[in-house]
């Protein structure tokens, strides 16, 4: 099973991606492929959500808005690890 993360930052701005930080790991850990996609990496001030090395990371601000999409649905696409 593939599950994709989405978020509006990559960084710790308040619950939600402190939960984030928790539930990637958890999935992980059931056996889930996962990803993680997020509009953009800020504020910069704020730590980083930082999931593991193995999880599919895509930042939309990094990509431009209308490639963003392209690389998450090859992932989704893709042949899952687990």
């Amino acid at each position: 099973m593939r599950v994709a993360v989405v978020n509006w930052s990559s960084r710790r701005v308040g619950g939600i991606e402190e939960y984030v930080c928790m539930v990637i790991p958890a999935l992980q850990r059931a056996g889930i492929d996962v990803a993680f996609w997020h509009e953009l990496d800020a504020p910069a001030d704020r730590a980083p959500i930082g999931p593991p090395d193995d999880v599919a990371d895509f930042c939309a601000a990094d990509m431009g808005a209308g490639k963003a999409i392209a690389p998450l649905s090859s992932w989704r696409n893709s042949k899952s690890s687990a």
